[in-house]
């Protein structure tokens, strides 16, 4: 296994059978150990990964997905500020729960807390012609609307200063 990869976690994948009297059961069918990567201690997100996957105490599949990387030149990142801001110009991908904020508010009513930001690595997700991995914020927290629903966020910004 290569150095930059650890142990992450199981999948499970689950089946559902019904039983002669109709009753539901549920079994898991595979189980899959994930290792993710890390270079230095920066998370790397998108397609870096190293799946095995179990059946009947046996290996049943390997699959493997990573680019091989070397340090091509040194850039300027934004400051958090800058980073932020292009969070609030809505350049920067934000994914959260649409359905659980009212749907009359605007972004300038709602309210958005960040509980953590820390600098990831992104490789290109699942592209063959890769050739870069490139650090972006990653930022997580929670978005309020003016009635008080709120909802968990995650929020990427690249890095990279042009």
């Amino acid at each position: 296994m290569p150095n930059d990869f650890y142990f992450d976690y199981i999948e499970y994948t689950r089946i559902t059978t019904s039983t002669p009297d109709n009753k539901e059961e549920t079994h898991i069918f595979e189980k899959t150990a994930v290792f993710s990567r890390k270079i230095g201690n920066y998370e790397v997100l998108g397609s870096s990964a190293i799946k095995v996957g179990f059946y009947n105490d046996s290996i049943s599949k390997v699959t493997v997905g990573y680019s091989n990387y070397q340090l091509d030149k040194n850039l300027k990142i934004l400051n958090i500020d800058e980073a932020i801001n292009s969070i609030k110009s809505e350049k920067s991908l934000v994914d959260y729960d649409v359905n659980v904020l009212t749907n009359n508010n605007s972004h300038n009513q709602l309210k958005v807390k960040i509980s953590n930001v820390y600098i990831v690595y992104v490789e290109h997700f699942y592209d063959d012609d890769s050739t870069h991995i490139q650090p972006c914020y990653r930022f997580t927290g929670t978005i309020t609307d003016d009635k008080s629903n709120s909802t968990e966020f995650v929020s990427l910004v690249q890095a990279i200063k042009y």
